[in-house]
């Protein structure tokens, strides 16, 4: 005895199923099969469009295109400002300070060698305190030339920068 097939998972289709669908699990005729395919296959398309959107605006993404972003170099040209005039002040305080001593000394000096020179009245001691002077001199120039640092590292803390927006986390 032969039994029969379901009848179609169609309404108003009076042809019997021959396949049961695999995704939705109802007993389909063979013509409304081919159209329940095409249906789902005509579903791809769109898909695939918006895929292809959604490459195409990540290709284009980049940092420039985002206000947050704008904000991130906005602070980093500010840190390089803060780095700049820290490295000025260091400068300053290190080597231009230091080199005022010596400008001061050789002007002290100089003015008394004009003194010396316009009255003609040199001894041996003005001389060897002269030169001394000069040595000692000599030697702080050469200090300045030689001026040692000890860097560390700049250390940035990645908790500069919070990101916000919890629904990229």
């Amino acid at each position: 005895m032969a039994t029969q097939a379901p009848a179609c998972a169609i309404k108003k289709c009076e042809t019997s199923s021959c396949a049961t669908c695999h995704c939705c699990k109802k007993n389909l005729c063979l013509d409304h099969l081919k159209e329940h395919k095409d249906q789902l296959n005509a579903q791809l398309v769109p898909l695939a469009n918006q895929i292809n959107t959604f490459l195409d605006g990540l290709e284009h993404c980049t940092p420039a295109s985002s206000s947050s972003f704008k904000e991130l170099e906005q602070w980093r040209i500010e840190a390089h400002k803060t780095v700049d005039q820290f490295y000025e002040r260091m400068c300053y305080e290190l080597f231009e300070e230091r080199k005022n001593k010596p400008m001061e000394k050789l002007t002290t000096i100089r003015n008394t060698l004009d003194t010396l020179i316009r009255k003609q009245g040199a001894t041996h001691e003005n001389i060897d305190s002269l030169v001394n002077d000069m040595q000692l001199i000599e030697q702080e120039i050469n200090g300045l030339k030689n001026i040692q640092v000890n860097l560390r590292p700049l250390v940035i803390d990645v908790n500069s920068v919070i990101q916000s927006n919890s629904s990229n986390r």
